[in-house]
């Protein structure tokens, strides 16, 4: 087949979206750029062909629909939706309502059987556990990733402290302190949790010293999950004693993706 420059080719395009076939054509538009004896082919979908291929890479987010109003803005959901506005991914919410048993009925067990959200699917593969959810999104945008092999390592370090080491304290003390502050038991865990706390946030506290982000000056994505478990605390005063983890939480919270994934979420969840 000879290409002329500037040329375009009719493909065919066979996808199966939740169990229907979709048989369509599409215009490409082919650019041919010469250099010397090398000679480049640049495919442009032509318009409506590139809607329709971002169709085909929507991601379904699994998030809550309507939950509990005590964890509104702390939920694992946020995380997500706040990777997937950073990467810039086409993408679509599936909320779930909590107080009608949808997170345990068959039809979201098939996602995750744990019952927990949040959950993607992506073009079939399924995906649940927010931090391996962040961490997919980015490796797929290529958005969000360490420029260097050695800081790669340093951001799945960083992940696997954020939701190992750093948010169950953290996690602990907003559910003693949202839903059981009154049980005895609650106020007897409650001062080691805070002291285990604010070891923790010393340590970042010195972490940032002289850096924006944990890697440095490049905001990535163990970023997103250390401000989610951070966050877990912010109706408390323990914060207030270490002014790097602050100014830095600051710093996060001002990105345009972090504000466009929140407003969508208050809307949703009728904040």
């Amino acid at each position: 087949m000879n290409i002329a420059e500037n040329n375009s080719l009719v493909v065919p395009v066979i996808a199966d979206s939740a169990n229907k076939k979709i048989h369509r054509s599409l215009s490409i538009s082919l650019t041919l750029e010469r250099l010397g004896n090398s000679l480049t082919i640049r495919v442009q979908p032509s318009f409506g062909a590139a809607a329709f291929v971002r169709e085909l890479m929507m991601i379904t987010m699994y998030g809550f629909g309507k939950v509990t109003p005590q964890v509104i803005g702390i939920t694992r959901d946020l995380r997500v939706l706040w990777a997937l506005e950073e990467c810039d991914l086409p993408h679509q919410v599936h909320g779930l309502d909590d107080f009608a048993g949808e997170l345990h009925g068959a039809d979201y067990l098939a996602i995750n059987p744990f019952g927990k959200v949040p959950a993607i699917d992506h073009n079939g593969v399924i995906i649940f556990e927010s931090g391996t959810i962040v961490i997919y999104l980015a490796e797929q945008s290529g958005r969000l990733l360490p420029t260097s092999e050695p800081k790669r390592i340093k951001a799945l370090q960083w992940t696997f402290d954020a939701l190992d080491t750093v948010e169950p304290p953290m996690t602990q003390i907003a559910v003693i302190d949202l839903f059981e502050a009154d049980a005895e038991w609650a106020k007897l865990r409650r001062p080691a949790l805070v002291e285990m706390a604010k070891d923790y946030l010393e340590v970042i506290n010195d972490v940032l010293i002289g850096k924006h982000y944990l890697l440095g000056d490049q905001f990535t994505y163990p970023d997103i999950l250390m401000v989610a478990a951070l966050s877990q605390v912010q109706h408390t005063k323990l914060l207030d004693m270490f002014p790097n983890v602050t100014a830095y939480l600051t710093r996060c919270h001002d990105r345009p993706a972090w504000h466009k994934c929140l407003d969508a979420y208050n809307r949703r969840l009728a904040v």
